[in-house]
């Protein structure tokens, strides 16, 4: 300790044990024993004034008192955290901090604490007097990585089918949380969605119908294609520490949907008529097929391919030549439509009168057209039919 320390030590100290006297107190009044501060330059603690410290991670450091002779020095240490132990016979200061002792509580998102203790130092001959030394004690945070808890977390599933499932959040640096849920590479189906506490989150997927295509490995187990959907889910403390990457993989299984074929209703004609039929693959990865099985047998049928849009297969059909044997009776057409092995099948009734008296059509009258359907298709969601 260098002099002007100790001079200022003296000062501080006559006016301290100015202020412990109580002169209201009669003679023989059982009051607290004093402490004195000593200034004696014989008197010092040797050690650090600061130590810095990591969660997790233990230390040592010595310190030693002295006094004058012939007392033996008694070291204490005072206002210690729980993670700090004091071996006075070794003169070891011992330290082991755990999660959550670098901490600040009044501000989550620092990266330290700091603790303030003190070191009182008496003499066995002298033992109302002391002499005190403060150590800064700095505790670096390590954000500790939180636990996902599911209820369990789901790893497979299956186009078209809504699967839910909870996370919940378990970190010793924040155990009532919030949180928040960061991911990469997560699909555009899946939903996050806080829960019933700030410690819960909710999942929800369903896999479209296309989400799986026919060029994924094929799984000989469920005879179908397999997408693995492999992302990273981060968890954000309150303090804005993000927890290491959790890699989780899923497995989503194809669900093969018949092609949709669009068709008009069944309808009715007394004359030429020409209309379209096409179909979609759900899944959305393959042009299917698509065929007219069976024709009315009385007039001409033609029958013109289209393409219109990828995955879609089109037919232009016009039924022509209508003779008078035809009146009256129904016509059907029977179309099928095919992908990856899976069929669909649509039929058409025509309902043929004869035209009405007059002038027959000039011959060379194009045919009417017939509408299609104003429903929605796979390809056009909102009902806007036909091609594309």
């Amino acid at each position: 300790m260098s002099l002007n320390k100790i001079t200022f030590a003296v000062w501080s100290i006559l006016l301290l044990a100015g202020c412990n006297q109580d002169p209201t107190l009669p003679t023989g009044s059982a009051t607290a024993p004093v402490r004195n501060i000593i200034v004696n330059p014989t008197w010092l603690i040797e050690g650090n004034d600061l130590i810095y410290m990591t969660e997790g991670q233990s230390g040592e450091a010595e310190y030693t008192g002295f006094v004058e002779t012939p007392g033996k020095a008694v070291l204490k240490l005072e206002e210690a955290p729980p993670f700090l132990v004091w071996d006075e016979a070794n003169h070891k200061l011992r330290w082991s901090p755990n999660a959550g002792s670098g901490n600040d509580p009044d501000d989550v998102t620092a990266l330290e604490r700091v603790y303030n203790v003190k070191f009182v130092l008496s003499s066995d001959v002298q033992p109302q007097a002391v002499f005190e030394k403060e150590v800064k004690i700095i505790v670096r945070n390590v954000p500790q990585d939180t636990v996902l808890a599911t209820d369990p977390m789901p790893t497979a599933f299956q186009e078209g089918a809504l699967t839910n499932f909870k996370i919940q959040i378990a970190n010793p640096d924040f155990p009532d949380g919030p949180f928040q849920i960061v991911t990469t590479n997560l699909p555009d189906d899946v939903v996050v969605s806080p829960g019933s506490t700030p410690r819960e989150f909710v999942f929800s997927f369903q896999p479209k119908s296309s989400f799986v295509l026919s060029t994924d490995p094929f799984d000989s187990n469920c005879n179908c294609n397999v997408k693995d959907v492999t992302f990273n889910l981060f968890v954000v403390n309150p303090g804005g520490h993000q927890s290491t990457a959790k890699s989780i993989v899923w497995k989503v299984y194809d669900r093969r949907l018949a092609p949709f074929i669009t068709a008009p209703a069944n309808f009715t004609t007394d004359r030429n008529v020409s209309f379209m039929v096409f179909t979609d693959d759900q899944n959305g990865d393959s042009a299917p097929s698509l065929q007219v099985k069976t024709q009315p047998t009385l007039g001409t049928v033609t029958v013109t391919s289209l393409t219109t849009a990828p995955n879609r297969a089109a037919l232009q059909i016009s039924y022509t030549n209508i003779p008078q044997a035809a009146f009256g009776t129904t016509q059907v057409f029977e179309l099928e439509s095919c992908v990856e092995g899976v069929c669909s099948q649509k039929r058409i009734e025509v309902q043929v009168v004869a035209p009405p008296a007059g002038p027959p059509p000039p011959t060379n009258a194009p045919p009417v057209v017939v509408p299609l359907p104003a429903g929605p298709s796979p390809l056009n969601p909102n009902g806007a039919n036909g091609p594309q």
